[in-house]
Order: structure tokens, then sequence, then C-alpha cells
């Protein structure tokens, strides 16, 4: 897992995150709602964050305009349901969770357009 720490790091920088029970005032603006996949960008253009959702979860996205955004740097040890709920029991409020509320875009990128093109 040490390994995937600097990463992870970055990511939660990126996504303005606070680290343990520390959540910041401000809301970044890294979700990106598109084609049916929830993209969490961090300030890379050539990486995002890609995660699938239930209904429920989107609907609330769009009415609330953000998401809260939790990333732990501690190795996952379950699966599943059970798995995610023993591991913020584990976690959350330490140094190995990161979170923040995230606001949905509704722009892509410039960075992302240029991508594949040449400069």
């Amino acid at each position: 897992m040490e390994k995937y720490r600097p990463g992870l790091l970055g990511i939660a920088e990126g996504l303005g995150l606070g680290r343990g029970a520390a959540v910041p005032a401000g809301v970044s603006r890294g979700l990106l709602l598109v084609g049916g996949l929830a993209a969490l960008d961090y300030g890379h253009p050539e990486t995002t964050m890609n995660v699938d959702y239930p209904e429920p979860w989107y609907r609330q996205a769009m009415v609330n305009g953000h998401v809260h955004v939790m990333l732990g740097t501690a190795l996952v040890k379950g699966a599943g349901a059970d798995g995610v709920r023993d591991y913020l029991t584990a976690y959350y409020g330490t140094d190995a969770m990161w979170s923040g509320l995230v606001a949905w875009r509704r722009e892509l990128p410039a960075s992302w357009l240029r991508l594949g093109k040449p400069t």
C-alpha cells in the first residue's frame, strides 16, 4: 500500500480534501458526471478516477450540486458493503482518511479538450 500512498495523497490534495475529521469549509469543483460515469478530476488531465454510482446517488448529487468524497490511504481488508463499513469504522477521523465536498462540474475541463491534439 505504501507505494500507492503518494498518488493517493496527490488525489486528496487535488480534490481539496481535508485530513482526518477536518473537512474543509470550501467545496472543490472536481466531479464530472459523463456518460453514466462519475469522474473525479483531481488536476491531472491525463487521468481521472472513475466510479460507478447508484441512481439515488446521482439524483442526490443533482439536487445538492455536490457529493461528500472520502479517500482512505490504509489497506482495505474486506469487500463489499461490510468491508466499507469496517474500513470507515476503523479509519474515520484518523490520518488515514481524507474527506471533503466536491461539486458537480457542468463543463469539461479545457485541458481535456486538448488531449490527443497537437499543440
